[in-house]
């Protein structure tokens, strides 16, 4: 991708964000507002650009966020429209430069009064299964783990791609609820394969259906 054309790239997509953000009436639905500026926030992979209107949201309240995304040409676009929200970007790189990448990406946790935003389930899927990275680096920085669950009533949503990628449209109605799961223990780690599946359960309103597609027992967890 050229230079020329990436910078286009960047230009609609925060330009089509704006249109969303002024025409949409947009809620964000928090029971303590105070934690979210010291936190691990995590979202799913199809969310990422909706996920902007809340950064957006977020750089009113001036809080230290920084953001993981791809290295990628993609991540590009992303990071110049974080930069616009006063975001900062973390680019997660491939092979032999991510053990430092880690390393940096634990440090940045552990910073005091700044929030860091990761996806579940990226950056390849599969769908809704949360990765246990956000989850370790909730445990070691001793924040508290905060997930969206995100509701639009007028959307596209892109079903040939792996994470059901969302596209929001202009004159909707978006309600960001950001659920506070505490803490995050040795213990849940261990049990991650159980701990994930209570996430899913709050996350998700299809999770029951999407349980009994795999004819998974509910009394298990």
């Amino acid at each position: 991708m050229s230079l020329d054309l990436g910078r286009f790239i960047s230009k609609v997509y925060i330009k089509y964000l704006e249109l969303v953000y002024k025409t949409s009436k947009i809620e964000i639905k928090l029971n303590n507002g105070d934690i979210i500026k010291n936190s691990i926030i995590g979202f799913w992979h199809g969310d990422s650009y909706v996920m902007n209107l809340l950064m957006k949201e977020l750089s009113k309240e001036e809080i230290d966020v920084a953001v993981v995304v791809t290295a990628d040409k993609r991540g590009d676009y992303i990071e110049e429209t974080l930069n616009y929200y006063n975001m900062r970007a973390l680019r997660m790189p491939d092979g032999i430069k991510m053990k430092s990448f880690l390393r940096e990406l634990n440090d940045e946790s552990k910073k005091e009064n700044s929030t860091l935003v990761i996806s579940l389930d990226g950056p390849l899927g599969p769908l809704h299964e949360p990765k246990k990275i956000g989850f370790k680096l909730a445990n070691t920085s001793e924040k508290n783990f905060l997930a969206t669950k995100i509701d639009i009533k007028r959307k596209i949503t892109l079903t040939r791609r792996w994470d059901n990628y969302i596209i929001p449209l202009p004159f909707s109605e978006i309600k960001f609820s950001i659920v506070d799961f505490g803490k995050v223990s040795k213990e849940n780690l261990i049990n991650f394969n159980i701990y994930k599946e209570k996430l899913k359960k709050e996350l998700l309103d299809d999770y029951i259906e999407i349980m009994n597609d795999k004819e998974f027992v509910a009394g298990n967890i």
